[in-house]
């Protein structure tokens, strides 16, 4: 896996250093996603974050944040992580978003959650980012064969089944499925795992995700089966 930073020391980002007051002028951006697109190979995901802000609901505080793939092919594993700072520029807590793939022209609007109790200590926040550049490994034969969504209260519940007919056991098989609103930018993702699938059987897969406040905009789905998410 090529797990790169795409926040903070950068490797293909429009936004570097961010803090929840500082973010890069558009023109920096610009020359950043400029050197970035130069220096990333063909084979390579491009993440950008576009937007982020602080937002403090009645029920919950969290980042929310706009991750962008503006390359050509898809990135693996993205992880968001957030340091919440207070007034006297200490860490309160650190939580982190995560997303199993992103493909390329999709948005991903990430939320990370203030997990501790006093969120009116929050003064401040900084914002790194990290991903595998790479696309998932996907052998030809490992395919879902169905899948369907469905919602109990704030959780969305993704079932199907998939099909080994690589030609071999696969020993380890991974599946993701994106949840996307009406425009189809990815909410969220649910992960699960089987493992020693034989070739020519089929398992059936459930995941959850708990959307909280989003779980009704969730839309359409798409699922990714894969030999390595990590």
């Amino acid at each position: 896996m090529n797990r790169r930073e795409f926040l903070g020391t950068t490797v293909a980002l429009g936004v570097a250093g961010l803090s929840g007051g500082a973010l890069s002028t558009a023109a920096n951006q610009d020359q950043d996603q400029d050197q970035d697109q130069d220096s990333a190979s063909d084979d390579e995901a491009v993440l950008e974050v576009t937007d982020h802000e602080l937002v403090a609901a009645d029920d919950a505080t969290y980042l929310a944040a706009t991750v962008e793939n503006v390359g050509d092919v898809a990135a693996g594993w993205i992880t968001l992580e957030v340091d919440w700072i207070d007034a006297r520029d200490e860490r309160l807590e650190t939580d982190l978003a995560h997303l199993g793939t992103l493909g390329p022209g999709q948005s991903w609007q990430a939320r990370a959650y203030y997990s501790g109790e006093e969120p009116e200590l929050i003064a401040d926040y900084t914002l790194e980012g990290r991903a595998d550049l790479e696309p998932l490994p996907v052998p030809s034969g490992l395919e879902v064969l169905e899948s369907d969504v469905d919602l109990e209260g704030e959780e969305v519940v993704v079932t199907g089944r998939f099909g080994n007919g690589t030609g071999e056991e696969q020993p380890n098989v991974d599946v993701i499925a994106l949840l996307s609103d009406d425009d189809g930018v990815v909410l969220g993702d649910v992960w699960t795992n089987e493992t020693d699938v034989p070739d020519g059987e089929s398992r059936s897969f459930e995941g959850r995700w708990n959307g909280r406040d989003r779980a009704d905009d969730v839309a359409d789905h798409e699922v990714i089966v894969t030999s390595s998410a990590f």
